[in-house]
């Protein structure tokens, strides 16, 4: 569904944002020991960075300025339009980008965490659709676009997830002392508009 009444704050859809070392636990997350056996491009040029704000809950790279963003999610602000879904079998807001880098946006009965910088910038035109493999990645060694497993179902042998209200998010925290980069999988609201959330 879609409705023309914008927020102000989504009006520009990203929020730049510093390097942060702890995240308030307002949201489930499991900070893991060890490297995942997926590792993600946007997670590795991001690592150490979170977003809280619900209104930009995406945790994306931004190529013109080479720095990490909090983004709205696209389909927010579609040209004017805010999407969002409402069916109780298709409740979760997708969105991907055609050849020509024009956004689509739609609803599906499995939840999508998807960032701007791969969808658009590196790997416009492809998705996924594999129940095993959702997630759209860039390989970096082999200069391409992959479609993978999502890191948090294979964490050290322990596959996470999220209640049906949530949305299953993948990032990576610093280092200290030389250990090893901290896997955190955390569960995130459904990606419906903050103004509207109260009505569905």
């Amino acid at each position: 569904r879609s409705t023309a009444a914008m927020v102000t704050a989504l009006s520009s859809g990203m929020l730049r944002l510093p390097i942060v070392a702890a995240m308030p636990s307002v949201l489930l997350m499991f900070l893991l020991a060890g490297r995942s056996s997926a590792f993600l491009h946007v997670a590795k040029l991001c690592r150490g960075h979170t977003c809280t704000d619900p209104r930009y809950p995406l945790i994306d790279y931004d190529a013109s300025g080479r720095n990490c963003v909090c983004r709205a999610h696209p389909c927010w602000a579609d040209s004017g339009t805010t999407h969002y879904c409402d069916s109780r079998l298709h409740p979760y807001l997708h969105f991907t980008y055609k050849n020509d880098r024009s956004l689509q946006c739609s609803c599906h009965e499995l939840p999508q965490y998807n960032v701007v910088h791969i969808a658009q910038d590196l790997c416009p035109g492809h998705t996924c659709e594999m129940l095993e493999h959702p997630v759209l990645d860039y390989d970096d060694a082999g200069k391409k676009c992959i479609c993978r497993a999502h890191p948090c179902w294979d964490v050290g042998g322990i596959k996470h997830g999220c209640s049906e209200d949530s949305v299953l998010r993948y990032r990576e925290n610093l280092p200290e002392g030389g250990a090893a980069v901290k896997p955190v999988c955390e569960c995130i609201p459904m990606m419906n508009p903050t103004h509207l959330m109260k009505e569905l």
